[in-house]
């Protein structure tokens, strides 16, 4: 009879392990049952909180991230006093070094399949606002809360903040703000929007200070049906004159950064398929200087 090979299981190795991995120290300590449970458990969380929407909740992304530390703590702590019982030390054939590195490589590929579909399994992404072109309403290093599934059983509405599939390269995904849809007729004259040969409704609100000193802008809160934004003009830029019929089954989108915006005045309208969700909250807003910007987190678009 064989005697079992026995070699000590060490409990910082283990805690190590789950972190870089969450499964792989309970495969080094022989649990090899719950080290393929503890990542589908985690895969279980987004999609528990994408398909009951509770992710579209303002604090929501925060309960997210909650679980996941809470998830991430009881597995390090699980494989670290597992580790220290003598019955892990009693090594099984899970225990080997190559099928350690065959999780990890399964886990990354898997990871790594996940990362184009996350949005549509989900229900939900989040996205960074890497530019200006939404200013006030959004600021550089905003991170959005978007919901994928929004146009599944609505249709998008003028005033929504969409992020969609860039016309003229499909790999890029923008975030402007639809202004009309099809049918509409729109009209840009003298940096008023007209919508079916009615002015779109707009009040002053003084001025607006970006984050270049040397630069402040007009502000103006605008309503657009029933959703009310904040827009900026620039007095030192000509006016884009244009009309516009938009044809059905395509929307017009613009920034409201409205004369710093590449957006539907230059390369036309979004066909309906592009629309891959709607804004619907801010998680998350960092500046470069300053740090987190709390006054932003949790403000509904």
């Amino acid at each position: 009879m064989t005697e079992p090979l026995i070699k000590k299981r060490h409990a910082s190795l283990a805690v190590f392990f789950s972190l870089i991995s969450p499964g792989l120290g309970h495969l080094y300590v022989g649990k090899w049952k719950l080290a393929m449970a503890i990542p589908f458990l985690l895969f279980l969380i987004p999609l528990f909180m994408g398909g009951s929407g509770l992710i579209f909740l303002s604090n929501g992304m925060s309960v997210v991230i909650l679980l996941f530390a809470v998830v991430y703590l009881l597995v390090m702590a699980s494989s670290f006093i597992l580790a220290r019982n003598p019955a892990s030390h009693v090594l099984n054939v899970s225990q080997k070094w190559y099928f350690y590195i065959l999780f990890l490589v399964v886990m990354a590929v898997l990871n790594a399949s996940l990362v184009d579909y996350r949005g549509r399994l989900f229900g939900f992404e989040p996205f960074r606002i890497p530019a200006a072109s939404m200013l006030p309403t959004l600021r550089v290093n905003d991170f959005l809360m978007v919901n994928t599934r929004a146009y599944k059983t609505s249709e998008p509405r003028r005033g929504d903040v969409v992020v969609f599939d860039y016309p003229r390269d499909t790999r890029i995904k923008y975030v402007k703000r639809i202004i009309a849809k099809g049918g509409d007729h729109l009209a840009y004259y003298d940096k008023i929007l007209y919508i079916n040969n009615q002015p779109v409704p707009r009040e002053s609100a003084g001025t607006y200070q970006t984050d270049d000193p040397a630069e402040q802008m007009m502000l103006y809160m605008e309503t657009l049906d029933d959703i009310s934004y904040g827009i900026t003009l620039n007095s030192s830029r000509p006016a884009m004159d244009a009309e516009y019929i938009i044809p059905e089954g395509y929307y017009f989108v613009m920034g409201d950064n409205r004369d710093n915006s590449n957006d539907s005045r230059y390369w036309g309208v979004v066909p309906r398929d592009y629309l891959y969700g709607k804004a619907e909250y801010i998680w998350l807003s960092l500046d470069a200087e300053t740090g987190l910007r709390s006054d932003r987190i949790g403000v509904r678009l």
